[in-house]
């Protein structure tokens, strides 16, 4: 893992609107969610990975409509429940892939799979 040379983002309350928000590279992103709620949390922790990472901002979230990564996963999903059956079973391969796609899901959960 990347050596930090700042301090992480906080996690901020908007006192007005009850919802969270970060501020990253001087720009103030707005959380999906309530303050505190799981959702703006995973969220937060996706933002920040990707500044340890990549050191800019994010993208915003997509506009309606558009396929998310977390709507793509589950379309894959459900091809793999399919495909990988044996004698009526799931084989071992479904669980290699929901192991692989966890941090898939976390991180890049709501971006554009485009």
């Amino acid at each position: 893992m990347p050596k930090l040379l700042h301090k992480l983002p906080s996690y901020r309350r908007h006192s007005t609107r009850d919802s969270a928000f970060v501020v990253i590279a001087g720009q103030r992103i707005y959380l999906p969610g309530r303050f505190g709620s799981e959702v703006s949390k995973a969220e937060y922790r996706r933002l920040c990975a990707e500044w340890i990472v990549q050191d800019r901002p994010s993208t915003p979230p997509p506009p309606m409509g558009q396929l998310t990564i977390v709507e793509l996963i589950l379309q894959f999903w459900r091809h793999c429940e399919r495909h990988y059956v044996k004698n009526g079973e799931p084989t071992d391969e479904q669980a290699g892939i929901r192991l692989a796609l966890r941090p898939l899901r976390e991180l890049y959960g709501s971006t554009p799979a485009a």
